[in-house]
């Protein structure tokens, strides 16, 4: 695939067929995240795959809560009820995605700066961008960090590897959502 075709043709995945992603093909994305750039080579990210029947439960207990907490947010962003509830249902279920990669900011003594936290984004960046190159979809999730359960999903799926950001689900996509009008103004050439 060219990469402007990757560019262009990525969506936000939020339905997941059936077919399980193999850990081979998991470990070259996450390979691809781990080759992302970051401020003064720090490489600042973990990543967990979530991938067992077992742990893939244990994190959707945690999107049970994280949409009660977050639901009054999406109540004002959409002020929509319907939107709300898909919304909802994407947060509850996570499409049915096979697996979820948790990302961690590893570096807790750089106390989250902003170089820390750009290098874990470009890694996610490369992540989604090296999952659709081979097919898959993957949608990025900060709703669990924004609704507060950062340290119990660290403490459950990453002890000691620094600080939960997000989740990206990952699989096969069941569906191909149109691409969203990009926002005017948004760059300058000076």
């Amino acid at each position: 695939m060219e990469f402007n075709d990757v560019l262009y043709g990525r969506r936000s995945i939020r339905k997941y067929d059936d077919k399980l992603v193999s850990e081979e093909l998991v470990r070259e994305v996450l390979q691809a995240a781990v080759m992302a750039p970051s401020g003064t080579n720090q490489q600042p990210w973990y990543f967990c795959a979530v991938m067992s029947k077992e742990k893939r439960s244990d994190y959707l207990g945690y999107m049970e809560e994280t949409y009660i907490k977050f639901r009054p947010k999406l109540e004002q962003v959409f002020n929509n009820p319907e939107a709300v509830k898909v919304a909802g249902s994407f947060i509850t279920s996570l499409g049915n995605a096979p697996v979820i990669i948790l990302a961690f900011l590893l570096k807790e003594e750089l106390n989250e700066d902003i170089t820390s936290i750009l290098g874990v984004a470009a890694a996610v960046e490369n992540l989604v961008l090296a999952a659709y190159d081979k097919g898959l979809g993957t949608c990025v999730m900060t709703a669990p960090s924004e609704a507060g359960l950062s340290d119990r999903i660290k403490e459950n799926f990453a002890p000691a590897k620094g600080n939960f950001l997000c989740a990206i689900t990952l699989g096969y996509p069941a569906q191909v959502p149109k691409a969203n009008r990009r926002k005017e103004g948004r760059f300058d050439i000076v």
